[in-house]
């Protein structure tokens, strides 16, 4: 992980159900590779605090994916020797990549 912009790392499955009468579930992979977890407060009209949310940065853009992530994708997030799972909840393509607003599945 050399680079200092994106010292993290993700994986992000998705949970797929092709056939609803067949009991096992697989996880496809979407992504695996670098990232940024973060958060960021999120304020109202008035600049009152309201929350934060967690936001993933990665550096691939929209156009680059081979397999776009969506809503409900699972996130296993490493960050030194902590892992953090949680759940796409949406995306926000830039000029630098997509970064991922997520929630954190406790367990």
């Amino acid at each position: 992980m050399g680079n200092p912009r994106h010292p993290h790392e993700v994986v992000i499955t998705r949970v797929t159900d092709s056939n609803p009468f067949d009991i096992t579930v697989g996880n496809e992979p979407v992504y695996s590779g670098v990232c940024r977890s973060y958060q960021r407060a999120i304020t109202s009209g008035r600049g009152d605090v309201i929350g934060s949310v967690r936001v993933l940065s990665i550096p691939v853009s929209l156009s680059e994916w081979n397999v776009v992530p969506k809503e409900g994708d699972w996130l296993d997030i490493t960050i030194g020797s902590l892992v953090e799972r949680g759940y796409v909840v949406d995306k926000l393509p830039h000029n630098l990549g997509t970064d991922l607003i997520w929630d954190y599945r406790r367990v």
